[in-house]
């Protein structure tokens, strides 16, 4: 009996450290299923404003196929009632990233895409073009995001 009380003490204190370790673990998960539950169930519209910070346009996330940038003005290819529409907004491309959804990709330093709405990727020795469904729109991808866009896409796969 004498010598049991001093492995019960230490067997006692490993549970307890154990058990503060899981519930720090625990505690990092549940924060993280807040997170994602509360990304989960987010308003679909995205709202944009124009270079002055003024809300100019709402549109459903869901529906942008892809941004193009020229300038100072982003158009916006928006899939409206079965048939492609255009938006035009002047605010620079860098400003409207940073509003969007984890699936929108930067894939250019002219474009952003929504990869839920890529049909097909193509490419060649000069790069890759991404394609949507019906449409006949070419979206380059620029050789300096090449691997990045690769490993967004991998990404996506393994996570279905």
């Amino acid at each position: 009996i004498k010598g049991s009380l001093p492995a019960l003490y230490f067997l006692n204190s490993q549970q307890l450290e154990f058990l503060k370790g899981n519930e720090q673990k625990i505690e990092a998960l549940n924060q993280q299923l807040k997170r994602i539950s509360s990304e989960k169930f987010k308003d679909p519209l995205i709202q944009f404003p124009n270079e002055n910070g003024e809300l100019e346009l709402q549109l459903d996330a869901g529906k942008i196929i892809y941004f193009k940038s020229e300038s100072n003005y982003l158009e916006i290819h928006v899939d409206h009632k079965e048939r492609p529409e255009r938006f035009l907004l002047r605010n620079r491309i860098k400003i409207i990233e940073e509003l969007l959804p984890a699936n929108f990709i930067r894939c250019h330093r002219s474009y952003i895409v929504n990869r839920d709405k890529i049909k097909k990727v193509e490419g060649s020795k000069r790069g890759y073009h991404l394609l949507f469904d019906g449409r006949a729109d070419r979206v380059p991808v620029s050789r300096s995001r090449i691997e990045r866009f690769n490993a967004l896409i991998e990404r996506q796969v393994t996570n279905l």
